[in-house]
């Protein structure tokens, strides 16, 4: 049974089967309750299905030498969601003040409620391949996976004249779908031993079912668009001399030459009007990464050893303003950011000229603060040596090591800073935490 608290009750139950090593499947069950709903839609059914099928198993290839392992999965499942404020179904009343010849205190009720909310759920479904060739030498997997998410809780989309706050309800729908790769391969030449790794991850992100589209900052949420897609003025350039100025569609905030030039793209009607206006934002690509990567090295030779790790995000876009990249705010890039500016006797299209702090005709929302934050970077390198000599174990010890480990080494990217540095939020373009530190550690490791 339920208390007037915070509940979450959940039944589970697995089985499990294999046969003759080749054909393996599970089947699990959730049977989940949460108080935050009302009787009747609390509980919900979330199953799950997996099989495997380890093709190195059958007789026509079993004895191959060549072939260690080959196996094919597949899974399908279901997960439920109620993470939302306590019983957000129940109508409730607040107390409120009103003048009715004095002050009174009386109790009103400020926000509607759906009574029928119920469990949001995702759906997930996938198929890889785990391969190993010649006894560990060449191995890797492959992964597709399709994921939908419906029933979403989120606050309802109403006109502000209802005068209430909106309830929050079982409503819109997204869709993730992506592939994951990785290999390996480990060898010894000689004295020589290797391994190099890499993977290679992509998906795609869609907002299936939502209602009206919402804009909120820079971002659209729109049906058939990756969630929170960059949405703003399209930046096409600078303009040179006031001649250009007088030819181009009318701008909002009356530029100057040496300001940033935009892209007349629509008016009310759809079609270009003649002036530049917040009819005119476009959605621009960059708000999820085209991929991620990264690889990985290792070496030993006698008593060296060495391993790296990379890391890298390809096609992402971060929302800076003059936060970031202004020269006179709180954190400013490096002077010779700058020094290519426009000037009358530099003519550049990359970058406006110099400004005050808080200048429109610069400051507005455009993709020319959306800075390009792909990268590359050595995550990690460790590399030592290992004494293993006859003094050592007359000392008593079985071995010594002597390292040196470093991380963030080194980043190859356009972006001006740290490109995993967190953003605050994608309108005001703040940075939220420090950059990544470059760590250097020297070590020694005994084993007695």
């Amino acid at each position: 049974s339920f208390k007037n608290d915070n509940t979450l009750i959940a039944f589970f139950g697995r089985v499990n089967y294999a046969y003759d090593e080749r054909y393996l499947f599970e089947a699990t069950v959730r049977y989940d309750g949460s108080s935050r709903f009302r009787k009747g839609k609390r509980w919900g059914v979330f199953p799950a299905l997996s099989g495997g099928w380890r093709i190195s198993q059958e007789s026509f290839l079993k004895d191959n030498e060549w072939l260690s392992n080959l196996k094919l999965r597949g899974s399908w499942g279901q997960l439920g969601n109620q993470n939302i404020a306590n019983y957000p179904y129940q109508n409730l009343l607040d107390y409120g003040s009103y003048i009715y010849d004095i002050l009174n205190t009386g109790v009103v009720s400020q926000k509607l409620s759906d009574p029928n909310i119920t469990w949001e759920t995702t759906t997930a479904a996938g198929v890889g391949l785990d391969f190993d060739f010649f006894k560990g030498k060449l191995s890797g997997t492959l992964d597709y996976f399709n994921k939908n998410t419906k029933d979403i809780l989120r606050v309802a989309q109403l006109p502000d004249f209802v005068g209430m706050a909106p309830p929050t309800v079982n409503s819109g729908a997204m869709k993730n779908t992506g592939f994951e790769f990785t290999i390996a391969h480990k060898n010894k030449i000689g004295n020589v031993g290797f391994e190099i790794g890499a993977n290679f991850y992509t998906y795609k992100n869609t907002v299936t079912k939502f209602g009206p589209e919402e804009i909120q900052g820079n971002k659209i949420r729109r049906e058939g668009l990756p969630w929170n897609s960059w949405y703003m003025l399209d930046w096409i350039g600078v303009f040179q001399n006031q001649d250009q100025i007088n030819a181009a569609p009318k701008h909002q905030n009356s530029p100057k030459p040496g300001d940033l030039m935009f892209a007349d793209h629509s008016g009310p009607n759809g079609v270009p009007d003649g002036k530049i206006d917040p009819f005119d934002r476009v959605v621009i690509d960059g708000q999820h990464p085209d991929f991620n990567y990264g690889f990985n090295l290792g070496l030993e030779y006698k008593g060296f050893d060495l391993s790296a790790f990379f890391l890298g995000v390809a096609g992402r876009k971060v929302y800076t303003t003059d936060w970031a990249y202004g020269a006179f705010r709180q954190w400013s890039p490096p002077p010779t950011f700058w020094r290519d500016r426009w000037t009358p006797d530099n003519p550049t299209n990359k970058l406006p000229g110099m400004y005050v702090d808080n200048y429109s005709p610069i400051t507005t929302a455009s993709s020319f603060w959306l800075q390009d934050a792909s990268y590359l970077r050595l995550k990690n390198l460790v590399v030592g040596y290992t004494f293993k000599n006859d003094f050592i174990k007359k000392i008593g010890m079985e071995n010594v090591r002597v390292y040196f480990s470093g991380d963030n080494l080194f980043t190859v990217s356009d972006f001006i800073g740290d490109p995993e540095r967190v953003i605050l939020d994608n309108t005001s373009g703040r940075f939220a935490i420090y950059p990544q530190a470059n760590v250097y550690t020297f070590g020694i490791k005994t084993t007695f």
